[in-house]
């Protein structure tokens, strides 16, 4: 049991006239005190202590989403039509640069092959054969203009040849191997670099152009908070500033900071401002397209503040319980306005707290005895 004493302090000012009436102004102020045993403070593991130093944030509240930067997104493209053969992958998978995606056939990746084999022949007989008609105009043996016809069809075939050979290194089949004769009746599609699949366009069986993508993929070390800002806030972010936030799902708060503005303000008065992360992301729920609610850092101040168990919200304002005697059979415990003011994380400022201050505060049981 609790025992709550209600002192009622009373204040009269009387001024006395020896040729007038005596009056008086009678002013009330209630104050609570609370008196806590040693053995309920035992019993309910209550704490009396000091306030501690606690840094309180001034934030600008903004969401966004999480986004990849332009040159982590990558659209797997082929550069010729195909049917899809056989597909590797499916989204979420993750893939190392060079990865098989899609295997793809069609008669075109035949003909290429036999085009670049068919270069390759006629390029090399006609290096040969400018070769020996150099030496045999060297001699005589043939005129100038024979020469120079076989020097300007080399250098034809010279062309073609070096254009179908970056075509077929482009396209990803092998030259080395159309060389040896071997021609491949499939194309295979490869991942240009490594990260994880975002989506699969593609199924078996579809005709794809190069104007489709078989897929798009995601290189995580290239994911960033893309936040909406509106106009009238947008002088209030800066280069450098810190942000906390989270994402559905999970409470626990995570860093990042702001790394670049957006420089337009758009029909809506909105702007974009990106921020990448300063937390590793791994197993903690953030992926792209995370929704994300954040709060920008604008300015951080420490004061001594109590813990989220010594104050409560009686509907007028957070009150605390503050030591005013300590007795042998417990404590004298008054009750105390806060500042209102409370940390994101329900810490509470202590009002005019002096750093040499011996005032102890019941730091945990206070809505036990408050709440009645």
């Amino acid at each position: 049991m609790k025992t709550i004493k209600i002192f009622v302090g009373l204040l009269m000012i009387l001024g006395l006239n020896s040729c007038s009436e005596n009056s008086s102004e009678i002013s009330d102020e209630v104050t609570n005190y609370v008196f806590v045993s040693n053995e309920q403070i035992q019993a309910n593991a209550m704490v009396i202590g000091f306030p501690e130093t606690h840094e309180f944030v001034s934030s600008l509240s903004l969401t966004g989403y999480v986004r990849a930067a332009p040159s982590a997104e990558h659209d797997i493209n082929t550069f010729v039509s195909g049917f899809v053969k056989e597909i590797k992958v499916n989204p979420g998978d993750y893939v190392k640069k060079g990865a098989v995606i899609a295997i793809l056939e069609h008669p075109d990746i035949i003909e290429l092959q036999q085009k670049y084999a068919i270069a390759l022949s006629r390029f090399s007989y006609l290096e040969n054969e400018l070769e020996r008609m150099t030496s045999l105009q060297k001699n005589e043996v043939i005129a100038k203009k024979e020469l120079n016809k076989v020097r300007a069809d080399f250098e034809a075939a010279r062309a073609e040849f070096n254009s179908l050979h970056v075509l077929v290194n482009l396209v990803g089949l092998s030259p080395s191997a159309i060389s040896r004769g071997e021609i491949q009746a499939h194309l295979p599609i490869r991942a240009i670099e490594s990260g994880w699949i975002a989506q699969v366009n593609v199924r078996s069986g579809e005709l794809v152009t190069a104007e489709n993508p078989v897929a798009t993929l995601i290189d995580e070390s290239g994911l960033q908070i893309e936040l909406a800002v509106f106009e009238k806030d947008y002088g209030q972010i800066n280069i450098g500033q810190q942000i906390f936030f989270t994402v559905p799902g999970s409470d626990e708060e995570m860093k990042a900071t702001i790394v670049r503005k957006g420089m337009e303000i758009d029909d809506e008065r909105g702007a974009t401002v990106y921020a990448e992360f300063s937390d590793t992301l791994k197993n903690r729920g953030v992926t792209y397209g995370s929704f994300v609610s954040a709060n920008v850092v604008q300015h951080l101040q420490s004061s001594f503040a109590l813990p989220p168990t010594a104050a409560v919200d009686k509907g007028e304002g957070y009150r605390a319980l503050r030591v005013v005697q300590k007795t042998a059979d417990g404590y004298e415990l008054e009750e105390v306005y806060m500042s209102g003011i409370k940390s994101n994380d329900g810490w509470y400022i202590v009002p005019n707290y002096s750093p040499n201050s011996s005032q102890e505060y019941l730091l945990k049981g206070v809505f036990d005895l408050l709440s009645e």
